[in-house]
C-alpha cells in the first residue's frame, strides 16, 4: 500500500509540474512577436528557437519518464 501511495504522490508532482511548465510554454509561444523585436530578429528565427526549445524539452521529458 505504502508503494502505490508513493506512486501516486509522484505521478501527481510529475503532472503539475508539467502543467506549470506547459502554460509557460504557451506563454512564450504568444509572445513570439515581442521576442523578435526585442532582440532584433525576424518572427521565424523567435519561432524556431521556441521550437528547439519544445524539442528539448519534450526529449528531456521522455527521457525522465523512462527511467522511472
Amino acid at each position: 500500500m505504502c508503494f502505490i501511495l508513493k506512486d501516486i504522490i509522484y505521478l501527481f508532482t510529475v503532472w503539475i509540474t508539467l502543467f506549470i511548465i506547459g502554460i509557460d510554454l504557451f506563454v512564450i509561444s504568444s509572445l513570439l512577436p515581442f521576442i523578435s523585436t526585442e532582440f532584433n530578429i525576424t518572427l521565424a528565427v523567435a519561432g524556431w528557437i521556441v521550437t528547439v526549445f519544445y524539442f528539448n524539452f519534450v526529449r528531456s521529458i521522455s527521457l525522465r519518464t523512462v527511467q522511472v
